[in-house]
């Protein structure tokens, strides 16, 4: 993310994934299982203001921001950011797990 990111700047994602939103989840397992599935082998960490986030309109799960950030049994959260961040808001958490455990 060398030049941040913004809605409508990226390509639809191969699951028809809307260019803008930047599609979130709240626990690294369930980024790990994403970054595998996309065979990308890198997880980021976002930091992005409350205000910046919807509850994501295809995979969540959540009314409002709260329960989806909040799901029971463990469960993650699954958000989207509506808004542009800085490069900054961007940092390396992992390389990405060939075969992450989803319980």
């Amino acid at each position: 993310m060398l030049y941040g990111w913004a809605p409508e700047r990226g390509r639809s994602g191969g699951q028809c994934g809307q260019a803008r939103y930047l599609y979130l989840t709240t626990t690294s397992d369930n980024a790990q299982w994403y970054a595998t599935e996309k065979m990308v082998d890198v997880v980021l960490k976002v930091e992005v203001d409350r205000s910046q986030l919807r509850v994501d309109p295809e995979d969540g799960v959540g009314e409002t921001i709260e329960e989806e950030m909040n799901c029971p049994n463990g469960f993650p959260g699954n958000l989207v950011c509506v808004s542009a961040l800085s490069p900054e808001s961007f940092s390396f958490l992992a390389t990405a797990d060939p075969t992450p455990e989803m319980t």
